[in-house]
């Protein structure tokens, strides 16, 4: 059989969306109220975060590799700044969606204007809010996770199992037969629920 990479994508399409959810929360500070809104986060951005939270630790161990306690608190104070910084796609009314760059509003030599990544931009700016609040806006994000977390879980609990036996392929014994399957008859396929 022979596919082009748009038959894969078509087909794969309707996954994208699953666990793409956001949240918006109101932040009342006297008679101002402002609204924030979060995404979560994609693989290849929790992945940077990671890195970058990781440069706080960076040579803060003592010769028996324990941490300091100081770097630790500078740990996980940017890990929820860089995590907020790639989450947050509106504050009030002004949409961040589709903005890769933000203008500093410095020029270069040549007159060009400077840009920097959003999350770059907006990683200085939440270097500038509070503790209380970084925490406040991280609780809310984690809980946009534990929603698409419970949303996506049972989207898959609720789908049927259909197992089909891989008829081209001819398979080994140890794979077929598994003595003390939990199915309850030798070789009976089963599948724990994916938590």
């Amino acid at each position: 059989m022979q596919i082009d990479f748009s038959d894969l994508e078509n087909a794969l399409a309707p996954l994208r969306d699953v666990g793409n959810d956001e949240l918006t929360f109101e932040v009342e500070d006297g008679d101002v109220t402002n609204e924030i809104t979060v995404r979560p986060l994609l693989p290849p951005e929790e992945t940077l975060v990671q890195r970058q939270a990781q440069s706080a630790l960076e040579g803060k161990t003592d010769n028996k590799g324990n941490v300091d306690r100081y770097a630790m608190l500078d740990f996980f104070d940017l890990f929820r700044r860089e995590t907020l910084a790639y989450a947050i796609v509106q504050v009030n009314d002004l949409d961040l969606r589709d903005v890769e760059y933000v203008a500093t509003g410095e020029k270069t030599k040549t007159g060009k204007a400077v840009r920097v990544p959003k999350h770059v931009a907006l990683r200085k700016l939440l270097a500038k809010w509070s503790r209380p609040m970084i925490m406040a806006a991280f609780t809310k994000y984690g809980e946009l996770l534990t929603h698409i977390d419970r949303s996506t879980e049972d989207i898959v609990d609720s789908s049927p199992l259909t197992w089909k036996p891989r008829s081209s392929a001819p398979r080994s014994a140890s794979r077929t037969s598994r003595p003390n399957a939990p199915g309850g008859r030798r070789g009976t396929p089963t599948s724990p629920p994916i938590r």
